[in-house]
């Protein structure tokens, strides 16, 4: 969470403890599976339901928690807006391998969005739900419009270099080579492609540094 208010400073959702939960609910479900496949018995036991309803219940209580916690930041710096970024069929169309797959499928990100949308309405803050498309492969920093004349393929086109400039997990190297948490770049590129004139003032002061949230669920 990041926003064009100067002074604002970044938000970052710990997301590793559903990971965790995700992995420990794929691993049980493959065992007990493996267990009833071998007996021939049915599938549909009370473990299983069990399992089925520990994780829905996590996984709803994240989203709860997560967009309780975003409305309230919100709040708290009277802003009046959200910009959600959202890649179409995400879920669909993501083949990232097997172990990260399982993960990133099990995360209700369309039930996070339904939360934070009807938490937002109820204290009058208005959520707009946009297009991530270039928001990662395009620099905040250097001031880019988010869109494909900017993007990797594009940059590969014209010999630009580094082609990619994500560099690692977690971080964006801008042209002049400064760093920047991957994920705050993206979210204040998601902000510039919905509200072009949102840093019309300039870049100076825009928060950079995320805080890492911790929630309890």
């Amino acid at each position: 969470m990041a926003s064009n208010v100067k002074g604002f400073k970044p938000v970052i959702i710990n997301g590793r403890p559903l990971k965790s939960v995700n992995q420990y609910y794929n691993k049980q479900k493959a065992r007990l599976t493996r267990i009833y496949d071998l007996s021939k018995q049915n599938r549909n036991t009370k473990r299983l339901n069990k399992l089925d309803f520990y994780r829905n219940q996590k996984m709803l209580k994240f989203a709860h928690e997560a967009s309780k916690r975003i409305v309230e930041i919100a709040l708290s710096h009277e802003l009046n807006t959200i910009v959600i970024g959202k890649n179409k069929g995400q879920k669909r169309s993501s083949n990232m391998g097997k172990r990260i797959n399982q993960n990133f499928i099990g995360i209700p990100h369309q039930k996070m969005i339904e939360m934070i949308e009807y938490k937002a309405n109820l204290a009058g803050i208005v959520v707009i739900q946009a297009n991530e498309a270039y928001t990662s492969q395009t620099s905040f920093l250097d001031n880019e419009i988010p869109i494909n004349q900017n993007g990797d393929k594009a940059r590969k086109r014209k010999g630009l270099s580094p082609v990619k400039r994500r560099v690692k997990r977690g971080l964006f190297k801008s042209n002049k080579g400064i760093l920047i948490n991957a994920d705050v770049n993206g979210a204040l590129q998601i902000l510039r492609k919905v509200v072009p004139n949102a840093f019309a003032d300039g870049i100076d002061g825009i928060g950079l540094v995320p805080v890492k949230l911790n929630l309890n669920f």
